[in-house]
């Protein structure tokens, strides 16, 4: 009976590991059955973006304020600094004190305690040296009322920086204000502006040539 107990326990062992190695066997044929995987190292190209943007040119190609014609800013031997109609559109500039905030040099102050305001140039008094168009605006014109003096029919202003009695005479050596009002066009132009603002801020502007 031990005999035949020992030859079946034989048998089992040798059935079971028949039974792993077919097993081993069918796995590895079906791993080998298995496409393997393919790896992708090519490099993926992006779609192209493009980025555009609008920068504004505010410098003035012709001043005439510093030699009474037209003259390229760079060939005259002055400081000028103009403000162009495009600076005064892009930052929403309503009067003369605004706009000549643009200008290093040129500030406001006022005269005493309770006294007029005026405009200096360098740390000059500017009162007589205010013009329009080339002329001198009368003296009775303190900055008080030339500061909100509407900008409406300005072209730009010129501030010539330095003395300039050889070109406009009498003044103050810390520099010329010049108002250049619009000039008709010789193309149709129609514009119309409304702002609204705070503390009952109402302005229309109509612009028609």
């Amino acid at each position: 009976m031990a005999t035949k107990s020992q030859h079946s326990h034989r048998r089992s062992a040798s059935a079971m590991l028949v039974s792993a190695i077919l097993l081993t066997t069918s796995a590895r044929a079906q791993d080998a059955s298995a496409p393997a995987p393919t790896a992708t190292n090519s490099p993926t190209q992006l779609p192209e973006v493009v980025i555009s943007a609008f920068q504004r040119d505010y410098l003035e190609r012709t001043v005439e304020t510093a030699a009474g014609i037209e003259a390229d800013p760079l060939e005259v031997p002055l400081t000028t600094v103009s403000i162009p109609m495009d600076v005064l559109t892009d930052q929403q500039v309503n009067n003369v004190e605004d706009a000549l905030r643009n200008v290093a040099g040129v500030s406001k102050f006022k005269q005493g305690n309770g006294g007029e305001e005026k405009f200096s140039i360098r740390g000059f008094d500017a009162s007589q040296s205010l013009y329009k168009d080339g002329a001198r605006i009368n003296n009775a014109f303190n900055a008080s009322n030339i500061a909100t003096t509407e900008t409406a029919n300005i072209e730009r202003y010129d501030v010539l920086k330095g003395p300039a009695a050889i070109l406009y005479g009498q003044g103050e050596p810390g520099g010329v204000i010049n108002y250049i009002t619009k000039k008709p066009l010789f193309t149709r132009y129609n514009s119309i502006e409304a702002l609204v603002g705070s503390y009952d801020y109402y302005r229309g502007e109509l612009d028609l040539t």
